[in-house]
């Protein structure tokens, strides 16, 4: 399969227009980000806006990718890759793919959603455990917990040269009305592949996030100490998404699986 990010930056004048605070917009690189992002799976862009918001909704958006400030989904792929690319233990790995996981943990979510609320010591015990047991799955979830809607994404490796991608925006509705187009569906994509589109990604919005600051000085909207300001901020968050890109996983299995077979008799089998 193949896979890249787009993604298009808001026209600077369009952005002077629809924000308030001009003084905050042109201080910070991160607004100057503003713009729509999207991944792009076999040639299919996801996620794209449905009809029926865009019907009710005229002019309000853009039928392809997610309005929001760019530079987030490259700091959240920084923050995920490590664990993307991080092969599962093999007991853990035949539990996704035989779809097992899915069925587990979606028991140990109903079990810890009818514990009793409060501060007893053996229901913060079992909250901690499920924790170590299933964190690694939400390590490897895209986050889009900002979104008033958001794709689901999760990425794990079962070896050391692949990777697969598990997208789905069913069901995504605000105040009722379907948001985002259903689509649904797992990928496998060569490591090497993704690391490559991530970095294309980064080095792609690099470049247009530069010339959005020089296009800012040039017309004079700010000045150049704040110019050499905002290339310092571009380079502070690049730095940041490469500390990301290149750190190892962290991933701590003997702990999770350890809590695993605690919970096994609570929950069922999965081990």
């Amino acid at each position: 399969m193949t896979f890249s990010v787009g993604f298009e930056l808001m026209a600077l004048d369009e952005l002077l227009t629809v924000w308030e605070n001009r003084e905050h917009l042109l201080g910070a690189v991160y607004w100057l980000s503003q713009g729509r992002s999207w991944l792009e799976l076999n040639g299919q862009a996801v996620p794209t806006t449905h009809p029926d918001w865009l019907a009710r909704n005229p002019g309000t958006g853009q039928p392809v990718g997610i309005e929001y400030p760019v530079l987030r989904l490259l700091t959240d792929l920084g923050e995920v890759m490590s664990a993307w690319v991080s092969p599962l233990p093999p007991v853990l790995a035949g539990a996704v793919e035989g779809g097992a996981w899915d069925g587990w943990q979606k028991t140990l979510t109903a079990m810890l959603e009818g514990l009793p609320d409060d501060d007893l010591p053996e229901t913060s015990a079992l909250w901690e455990m499920a924790g170590r047991a299933d964190g690694w799955w939400r390590a490897r979830r895209l986050d889009t917990g900002y979104l008033r809607v958001g794709p689901e994404c999760i990425v794990w490796s079962t070896d050391p040269d692949t990777v697969n991608i598990r997208w789905d925006t069913s069901n995504k509705r605000i105040e009722g009305v379907l948001a985002l187009t259903e689509t649904a569906g797992e990928y496998r994509l060569a490591r090497t592949d993704l690391l490559r589109s991530v970095s294309a990604f980064r080095d792609s919005l690099t470049t247009a996030l530069t010339a959005r600051i020089l296009e800012v000085e040039q017309r004079g909207l700010t000045d150049s100490a704040m110019g050499d300001a905002l290339r310092l901020q571009l380079q502070r968050w690049l730095h940041d998404v490469e500390r990301g890109l290149s750190r190892t996983s962290e991933d701590e299995w003997p702990e999770t699986l350890a809590a695993i077979r605690e919970l096994e008799p609570l929950v069922g089998p999965l081990l």
